[in-house]
């Protein structure tokens, strides 16, 4: 097994067992999107589903179910690209590249 750094930054990390090629987040993102699998997921589940989440209606909980995993990756990805654009923000400030001139500069 080894560990991936899914958001490249430290702070977000993922199992790849032996033998597999995709880390187990994104395999779990990937079920999460997929209406078979959960259509066969809550039928196993649902007494689960029932007892602990209140939820009777397999579609509702297949559509919220894909709807929360959008929101989430969404999300996830939202503030990586903050981290990169942070990053960008300290290097220019940094550097004391404050306007368009300083950029022009920095590219001779």
């Amino acid at each position: 097994m080894r560990f991936e750094d899914i958001l490249h930054n430290g702070q977000l990390w993922a199992v790849v067992y032996d033998g597999d090629t995709q880390d187990i987040l994104s395999k779990t993102f990937e079920n999460w999107l997929d209406p078979g699998y959960l259509e066969e997921f809550f039928n196993r589940n649902i007494k689960d589903l029932e007892s602990y989440f209140h939820i009777t209606n397999l579609d509702s909980a297949i559509y919220d179910t894909i709807e929360d995993a959008v929101s989430l990756s969404c999300l996830m990805h939202t503030l990586n690209e903050l981290r990169k654009m942070e990053m960008v923000r300290n290097y220019l400030l940094d550097n004391g590249i404050v306007d368009a001139e300083g950029i022009s500069e920095e590219l001779l």
